[in-house]
């Protein structure tokens, strides 16, 4: 069997050449005047139907999936590997964590409760390959961590297995998204597991990640803070660039933690020349296109104000040229 030789050079154009066509900066201002979840379709997917929601999101998703596969096709094993463990991070539960700073805003039912966001389904299978060895972990109470945490934590130790098996020419140009992604993870175990569930410190330290930049101690801090804008204040350089403004809610760190990832992913798409990096960081862009298309449809779905689906978008506000 013939094996195709790798051309970074190749891709690098390619993914160039795409940039310039994703859902960001001025397009995606242009979206967000749109009325019904149809006409976004149209205009996201030409020729192809999308007649709900759910089935514009799969179609997303499943584009997005589809684009790392073939980027990982052109790529040699260990650089294939990395781009595999980035696909895996599109999860059920990433994308049901896109959609909930948009939960909060859904207009309460006359029972009381919270109108629900619809559940989807995985967009395809996960790509092949070994998860690495991991240590068991406490059983939290029933109900007290979300049923994704784990996997969550198992494709995040799996992004770090990868990026250790590159060079050290392209684990510096991809180290700082990684870090991050596990940090905001940590930032999020923070915020979910102590502040809103109230769980014990000790219950939730086992499940941190190593090799980011909250080390154990920070992640022991954090989860000991006496209230949620201390915890958040000490993610600051390694989850967050900035403290969030007060009174801290738990939705603007999630927002403020994507917006960081979004200033990385610019970064390493920038620096990255045509090595491995400028592909990671073109993925970590077009996840993020697929975050704000998912905000967007369902805010369309619910029929939010176009400000307010504005105001939970990567990054927020309006007019914001994506090329900084």
């Amino acid at each position: 069997m013939t094996t195709i030789p790798e051309d970074l050079d190749y891709l690098a154009t390619r993914v160039h050449g795409r940039r310039s066509q994703l859902a960001e900066g001025e397009r995606l201002e242009a979206l967000c005047g749109l009325k019904s979840v149809e006409a976004l379709a149209r205009a996201v997917l030409p020729g192809s139907e999308a007649p709900s929601a759910v089935a514009f999101q799969r179609r997303v998703a499943r584009g997005w999936l589809l684009e790392m596969a073939e980027l990982a096709g052109g790529l040699g094993r260990r650089r294939a590997q990395m781009m595999e463990a980035i696909a895996r991070r599109l999860t059920i539960e990433d994308r049901e964590a896109e959609a909930r700073g948009l939960t909060a805003l859904v207009p309460r039912a006359a029972s009381g409760q919270e109108a629900a966001l619809p559940r989807r389904g995985p967009p395809g299978r996960e790509g092949a390959g070994r998860r690495p060895a991991r240590a068991a972990l406490p059983a939290p109470p029933p109900g007290a961590l979300a049923p994704g945490t784990a996997l969550e934590r198992r494709s995040l130790e799996g992004l770090v297995a990868a990026m250790g098996g590159l060079d050290r020419a392209d684990r510096s140009g991809v180290g700082a998204l990684v870090r991050h992604e596990v940090d905001a993870f940590h930032l999020m175990l923070v915020v979910r597991g102590r502040f809103l569930r109230g769980l014990a410190p000790g219950d939730l330290l086992p499940w941190r990640v190593e090799g980011a930049a909250i080390t154990r101690e920070l992640l022991e801090g954090m989860l000991s803070a006496p209230y949620l804008a201390r915890a958040a204040a000490m993610a600051v350089g390694a989850a967050l660039d900035r403290p969030p403004p007060e009174p801290v809610e738990p939705a603007s760190l999630d927002r403020l933690a994507w917006q960081r990832f979004l200033r990385l992913a610019r970064r390493t798409f920038r620096e990255g020349a045509t090595g491995l990096a400028v592909l990671v960081g073109y993925a970590a862009l077009r996840r993020v296109e697929v975050r704000n298309l998912t905000t967007l449809s369902e805010g369309i779905r619910l029929g939010l104000p176009t400000e307010t689906i504005r105001a939970h978008l990567v990054p927020p506000g309006r007019r914001e040229v994506a090329r900084a």
